[in-house]
């Protein structure tokens, strides 16, 4: 247990106090708009939509997250990412605000496309901010890692609260979470900014990077892949997984969504940071195609759930898979381009993410609806073999032609 603590809190050292302020603004942003989580459930109970029309305004939050994920990485290399992080922070508000005054379906869907797009431009933005505060490659795997443990604390926070309060009504929690965000971007703009970003990489040596950058491209693009196929997966959170554990146990309601969350959550900020830790000598491609396999798995395993318990069961074994694959993601992503376009990188990351985010509910919620939620689970597991197999014949692919390279060169 006490090698447990040591390890835990070794895992958050060495991180500068810039570092910690963009990742402080990462856990407000994500504590205040967790509400987003339960959206599917304000417009099915308070707004009368069926599953199909709530999953289309869940997708069109996804079309607003393409756009925010381009203009967000664009700008962060030409501007300030801290500006740009706020400004789009201060719009999220703005966008949760206007969820409870607009009442036509075309309001409606037009404030899900801007509040999607802001969501992305500050993800897309504070995520350069943070990583260009770090000194080297170690502690900017240590900061993805913290930034995914603290927003997942902000996460599992807001849904445990949700959870308590949803039964009072989803409106209220809506309204509170935008005055929050904007009374707290106010607050953030009237402090004082010192920040010192690094110039830029290390010097690089010019024999091995021709040899390096396809490689890289390479491992990129397949990375990219495996994004959009995980995405197909991890979106479901947000649109026909809490509508299933609702319908499939109605005595725990929005309780029951929200505990499963919250356990997501706990898992992440408890084990994400030492499991990588643990992990880092690891190739980058293993953990990769490990994460999505246990993606699908966690989902594939709600084809055969009768009792809360295996609900439970699955959400630990995805939320494994969560931690393994989107960390080596983002880091492959932000290596993937010079410096001076980091942001358009991660942009680009974000991009393809948003895509599977505007067909993952649609396309889920139409076999949830006219098929079977067994069908879409399974659907969902198969997806996740294939992107562990897609990494599993690059990996095999990349041992042949260095192994052939080596006979070349005796």
């Amino acid at each position: 247990m006490q090698t447990f603590i040591t390890l835990y809190f070794s895992s958050w050292r060495g991180l500068s106090s810039d570092c910690w302020k963009g990742l402080a603004l990462n856990f407000i942003e994500a504590l205040c708009v967790g509400i987003s989580f339960f959206l599917p459930l304000y417009f099915m109970h308070d707004l009368q939509m069926d599953v199909i029309n709530a999953s289309l305004m869940i997708s069109i939050y996804g079309a607003g997250t393409v756009l925010g994920s381009y203009i967000g990485g664009k700008t962060a290399d030409h501007f300030s990412p801290y500006l740009i992080a706020i400004t789009s922070f201060s719009l999220q508000g703005i966008a949760l605000a206007n969820l409870l005054l607009f009442t036509t379906p075309l309001a409606l869907r037009l404030d899900m496309f801007v509040f999607g797009a802001c969501s992305y431009i500050f993800l897309t933005a504070n995520q350069v901010w943070v990583l260009q505060l770090c000194r080297d490659d170690q502690m900017r795997m240590k900061a993805i890692n913290v930034q995914a443990v603290i927003a997942n604390l902000a996460n599992g926070t807001s849904s445990l609260f949700i959870s308590f309060f949803a039964s009072i009504s989803l409106s209220y929690i809506i309204g509170v979470s935008a005055y929050l965000v904007l009374g707290t971007a106010l607050i953030i703009i009237g402090l004082p900014k010192k920040l010192k970003l690094n110039s830029g990489p290390n010097p690089i040596n010019r024999s091995d990077h021709v040899e390096k950058v396809s490689v890289v491209a390479q491992l990129f693009i397949l990375c990219l892949i495996c994004l959009f196929l995980v995405g197909l997966i991890i979106f479901q959170l947000g649109a026909t997984y809490p509508i299933f554990i609702k319908q499939i146990f109605p005595q725990w309601q929005a309780r029951g969504v929200g505990g499963l969350f919250a356990i997501n959550c706990f898992l992440v900020v408890t084990c994400q940071a030492q499991l990588l830790d643990l992990l880092k000598k690891l190739p980058k491609l293993l953990l990769l195609g490990s994460g999505g396999f246990l993606l699908g798995l966690g989902f594939f395993l709600l084809a055969f759930t009768s009792h809360f318990s295996l609900a439970i069961l699955s959400c630990i074994i995805f939320t494994l898979g969560e931690m393994l694959f989107f960390s080596v993601a983002q880091f492959i992503a932000y290596h993937a381009g010079p410096f001076a376009k980091k942001g358009a990188r991660l942009g680009l990351y974000r991009m393809v993410y948003a895509l599977s985010r505007i067909i993952a509910p649609v396309s889920g919620g139409y076999i949830y609806q006219h098929y079977s939620a067994s069908m879409l689970w399974i659907g969902l597991g198969c997806i996740g073999l294939a992107t562990a197999l897609l990494c599993l014949c690059y990996g095999a692919y990349s041992l042949f032609l260095t192994a052939k390279v080596a006979q070349g060169n005796v």
